[in-house]
Parts: C-alpha cells; structure tokens; sequence
C-alpha cells in the first residue's frame, strides 16, 4: 500500500516536473496544494510520514517501503535539477533538502492547525534553489531566481 500511495504522488510529481515551469514554481504549486488540503480538513497531510513514522521500530517492511518513496520523490526533483544543469552531488542534495523541508513543514502544519509553517517552507526551498542557481550558474542569474528552467525546456 505504501508503495502504491507513494508512488502515485511521484507519477503527478514527475507529471509537473516534466514541464517548462521553473522547479521553484513548481514547489510553491505542490505547497499550496498541501495548504488547500489541510484548510479544508487538518487531518490532511502526507499518506506516507504517519505510518513510516509509527513503523520505524514495529515493522522493517514498512519502514523501507517508506524510505524508498521518499528516496523515489527525492530522485524526481533531482532528476528535474540535473535536466536543468545542476551537477549531480548538488541535485541530490538539495532534491533531499527540499523534500525534507516539505515533509517537516506539512508535520507542523498539521500539528498546529496553521499553514504557516507550509508558507515559510516555500520561501525557504526557493532560497535553496537561488543559493544552488547562484553558485552554479552565476552568469545566468546574478540577481534572482528565474521564471524558466537553465535548460531552456
């Protein structure tokens, strides 16, 4: 079930990925997705984290059905980075930087009953898109983020 769950949400992740849209814009679609769902339902969240969560110690075939979706949706915004130009240590980790701070800011959202912490997240994964275009491309880019992808798609 995991599996299956989690990799729906890779197919429409990919889905989005796989377009002209600049990556960062892409992240702020996926959190204002995250945002609607839990404005009209807080027990809305992640299908993944509640039960990779509970399963870390009660059940090894959970819990590595769990790391591989989230290392699927990891793998998805790094491909996505590497299409654009990024060198392949740096899509890993900042793919991994992003899903990390997606999944925390939708826990504490849900937590709190407030989308703040999903709205501070999106700033945040646009500051680690800027930091990684500024360091790789700074010719393209010296002063923001850019409306398309460095590869021109």
């Amino acid at each position: 079930m995991v599996g299956s769950v989690g990799g729906d949400i890779e197919r429409r992740l990919r889905g989005l990925l796989d377009s002209d849209v600049c990556v960062a814009d892409i992240v702020d679609a996926w959190i204002d997705l995250m945002s609607a769902g839990l404005t009209s339902d807080r027990r809305d969240g992640c299908p993944i984290e509640p039960i990779a969560t509970e399963s870390v110690n009660a059940s090894p075939q959970v819990r590595d059905a769990s790391a591989r979706v989230f290392a699927c949706w990891c793998l998805a915004v790094a491909d996505r980075l590497r299409a654009d130009g990024w060198p392949d240590a740096e899509a890993d980790q900042t793919a991994s930087a992003v899903i990390a701070l997606l999944e925390g800011a939708l826990i504490l959202s849900r937590i709190a009953g407030d989308t703040a912490p999903l709205n501070a997240a999106k700033a945040a994964a646009r500051t680690l898109f800027s930091a990684g275009r500024a360091a790789h491309f700074p010719n393209r880019y010296p002063d923001s983020l850019p409306t398309t992808p460095a590869s021109g798609r």
